[in-house]
């Protein structure tokens, strides 16, 4: 019986019956990969809306492109290119991102550069998350600098702006976000 390591795939060559892993290295990745997918609420793994993502340069800096399971960029709108959480994982690993369609009430405010290099918030954090209504899920960003916070409210327009020095953006619709399952519970992170 050939088996295959659950994180990268190579098949395993141990003499564990019940190994399930090739080597203490994927052991360890698959196990903060687990704790990393325990984080993210059940109210968005539960609805198939997650897409993969890939950093590409766009402007001179890199972005983070929502991609199909062949790696093609893709309309985030189109909900042929939607996946469960599971199927998206399976097929990008921890790069994932869920799509926000304004027909529930599943928001998200995007603060970037918020975290100091040792995951200490700016003040104003924590005032913005206090004043936001429905607050469900917070957690750092792909760049570790950022933070996600998610939030039940009505579907509005999208918006960029500086709110108390901050740079924040709102989102309910017609957007995907990064997801990361590292959360963040308003202290320093890390």
């Amino acid at each position: 019986m050939n088996r295959t390591c659950e994180h990268c795939g190579e098949p395993i060559n141990l003499r564990r019956a019940h190994a399930r892993t090739c080597s203490p290295r994927c052991r360890k990745a698959l196990s903060r990969q687990k704790s990393a997918q325990q984080q993210i609420p059940a109210c968005l793994r539960s609805v198939d809306r997650w897409v993969g993502w890939e950093y590409r340069g766009r402007r001179g800096k890199p972005s983070k492109v929502p991609v199909d399971a062949t790696g093609r960029s893709l309309d985030v709108t189109d909900t042929a290119g939607w996946n469960s959480f599971t199927a998206a994982r399976a097929t990008h690993g921890e790069q994932v991102g869920f799509v926000l369609t304004g027909g529930d009430d599943i928001s998200c405010i995007d603060l970037d550069d918020v975290l100091d290099e040792h995951g200490t918030p700016a003040a104003e954090v924590g005032e913005l998350i206090a004043a936001t209504s429905g607050v469900f899920y917070v957690e750092v960003s792909p760049s570790g600098r950022g933070l996600h916070v998610w939030h039940r409210g009505p579907a509005g327009p999208g918006s960029r702006r500086v709110e108390n020095g901050l740079h924040v953006e709102r989102y309910s619709r017609g957007r995907y976000i990064t997801v990361t399952g590292n959360r963040f519970d308003g202290r320093k992170n890390g």
